[in-house]
């Protein structure tokens, strides 16, 4: 039953490439099919299918150099002498460390990913609410990225600091 359920959006895109349209149109449908038809939306990830260690390491790592992660550690670096910020990135790490190794080692038992981890955890209903946090952490996460970029380009520039706005809104829509 599982199983035909992850097919089914393949199949109805499958149908839509076929519908007539310019031949264009349907090449990018169907590759889009061809790299990936099935990412094991609601079962476990079989093991051919699982992602090595350094290309999650590779992915891990755009978490840590991301401007927000920069301009946190710097506001942090600012506001303790060496040893409490030392003492602070240590204790931070660890706890965060040590929830990314548990669940890294549920996920790869499991073979679940995290939405289904958090079902199982949470319920159906549990797992709505986390996903909702993380849904709005990631818009903050696109957001403060599009803010960054546009800012960055108006004081490098040196373009009026009106076009911030109109910068942040037009790098929100075209990425």
């Amino acid at each position: 039953m599982t199983e035909a359920r992850d097919h089914q959006p393949a199949r109805l895109l499958e149908q839509a490439a076929e519908r007539p349209r310019d031949r264009y149109t349907r090449a990018v449908i169907r590759s889009a099919f061809r790299v990936n038809h099935n990412d094991h939306p609601l079962s476990e990830v079989p093991e051919h299918a699982r992602k090595g260690f350094w290309s999650m390491t590779v992915v891990l790592f755009g978490f840590t150099f991301f401007t927000s992660t920069l301009w946190a550690g710097g506001s942090l670096g600012m506001a303790f002498s060496f040893g409490e910020l030392m003492l602070a990135i240590a204790l931070g790490n660890l706890l965060l460390g040590t929830y990314a190794a548990m669940l890294a080692y549920i996920g790869c038992k499991s073979g679940l990913h995290t939405v289904l981890m958090g079902r199982f955890c949470f319920g159906e209903w549990g797992s709505k609410l986390s996903d909702v946090i993380l849904a709005f952490t990631q818009i903050g996460w696109y957001a403060w990225g599009t803010a960054t970029v546009a800012i960055i380009l108006v004081e490098t520039t040196a373009l009026p600091d009106a076009m911030k706005v109109g910068l942040m809104v037009l790098f929100g829509f075209a990425f």
